[in-house]
């Protein structure tokens, strides 16, 4: 059991205060769910970065890299913006290689995983091809949802066709180096978020508790307003 959640942002209006004061939250109400590692990856219109820490999220929040990541990225850019997070419970992959600890990074795709494929091995040894960085489970989503996109699937395909290969529980958000695209997906249905294509923020984790939360604290009300939080359905 892992928390994963983040914000995507449609344009400037929310500046990298109220952004990191809402991440700040979700880190600290999603530490329940894993304390070895946590991390995360801030997409603006230009670049894509990672940041993660084996330590607890209420360590890494203080950290120095953490506060600057918001000002740096999500100061100048006006366009989309995204920042996604994890806190991490270890299953398998030792939280000391940096490459086990999440966000995961394959061939330009990021992105950070809530349950366990209990497939993995098998999946790396019938596509010898991918590269492969850690021994996290969690990376061969990545590897694969790439692998599908280059095969020229568009990425609704590329998502239906790597779950179908998974074999476990899968609830996920990835980000991308090469594509204008925020991907949420989940074959349980542990993501829940609040916002979407009428409001100018969509806040997204892996329990309705945790928005729930957020949503009782007056500065995130005044800063992303109300909205209904919702399921996203399996499949």
């Amino acid at each position: 059991m892992c928390g994963i959640f983040g914000i995507i942002l449609k344009d400037a209006r929310h500046g990298p205060a109220p952004v990191r004061r809402a991440m700040d939250a979700l880190f600290r109400l999603s530490e329940s769910r894993g304390k070895e590692a946590a991390g995360l990856a801030v997409l603006n219109a230009t670049s894509l970065h990672v940041y993660k820490e084996a330590v607890r999220a209420s360590v890494m929040i203080r950290r120095p890299r953490y506060r600057d990541l918001y000002d740096a990225l999500l100061t100048a850019d006006a366009g989309p913006r995204a920042v996604i997070g994890h806190s991490r419970l270890v299953t398998t992959g030792d939280q000391g290689n940096p490459f086990n600890n999440q966000p995961v990074v394959n061939s330009g795709v990021v992105g950070v995983h809530n349950g366990i494929i209990v497939n993995d091995e098998a999946l790396w040894a019938a596509h010898p091809g991918l590269p492969r960085r850690g021994r996290v489970d969690s990376e061969v989503i990545a590897a694969l949802l790439r692998h599908s996109l280059v095969s020229g699937t568009s990425p609704s395909a590329a998502v239906r066709h790597t779950f179908g290969l998974l074999r476990g529980a899968a609830s996920i958000a990835m980000l991308f180096d090469d594509l204008d695209l925020a991907l949420l997906a989940t074959n349980n249905g542990s993501l829940y978020y609040r916002g979407g294509p009428l409001h100018a923020a969509l806040l997204f984790a892996s329990e309705e508790y945790i928005l729930r939360q957020l949503t009782r604290r007056r500065p995130l009300r005044r800063d992303f307003g109300d909205a209904e939080i919702a399921p996203l359905r399996a499949g």
